[in-house]
């Protein structure tokens, strides 16, 4: 931001109007903040879903949902009613190869993209993540458009990602926007998305 503060005093100090440049920050910053992802944990207390993790059943015996395929790949048609019950309070069907790319943004500043498969189970979801030769795995729920991941790697808790998933449009994959901390072995944050491959 303190290059963004410069340049705007540096337009005020020419005599040009800021207001309305101003205004439309604002708005922006308060579009993007809506359909951002929520905040993780900032400190680690551990898996939230110990019944749900790396060499444990489902919770409650779920079964495994069908992959979605064609139209808008898991979200209710436009003026359908309520999502399906299958989806166990999720309004999406999740499962099946998603692109990601994310930034680590703490305590170093990087890029990343990998593929994501993930299987659902009702409201229950399992996700790998493949980075060249790395992989993690996300053992979490869905309600509604959150998700919720305990993230693993090699079968050890590492930390949390919390998503937002947001419709495609009328033909285009849905996505999902994360926010992710870990502890291992030492803290780092940053952002993550999600985009469906099209079948």
């Amino acid at each position: 931001m303190g290059g963004f503060d410069v340049d705007l005093r540096r337009l005020a100090s020419r005599g040009r109007p800021v207001v309305g440049l101003l205004a439309a920050v604002a708005a922006t910053v308060a579009l993007v903040g809506g359909a951002a992802a929520q905040q993780t944990p900032s400190s680690n207390t551990g898996p939230q879903f110990g019944e749900w993790g790396p060499g444990r059943a489902t919770p409650g015996g779920e079964a495994q949902l069908p992959a979605p395929t064609g139209g808008n790949l898991g979200a209710a048609a436009p003026g359908a009613p309520a999502p399906s019950p299958s989806f166990g309070g999720c309004n999406f069907n999740l499962g099946g190869t998603w692109s990601a790319s994310g930034e680590e943004t703490n305590p170093t500043a990087f890029l990343y993209s990998g593929g994501v498969t993930v299987t659902q189970y009702g409201r229950w979801v399992q996700a790998t993540e493949t980075q060249g030769m790395a992989q993690t795995q996300y053992y979490g729920r869905c309600n509604g458009n959150s998700v919720e991941f305990d993230v693993y790697s090699d079968g050890q808790f590492i930390g949390y990602q919390y998503g937002v998933v947001q419709p495609g449009g009328r033909f285009g994959p849905p996505r999902i926007s994360f926010t992710w901390s870990t502890w291992a072995p030492n803290f780092a944050s940053g952002t993550e998305h999600w985009r469906r491959a099209m079948y």
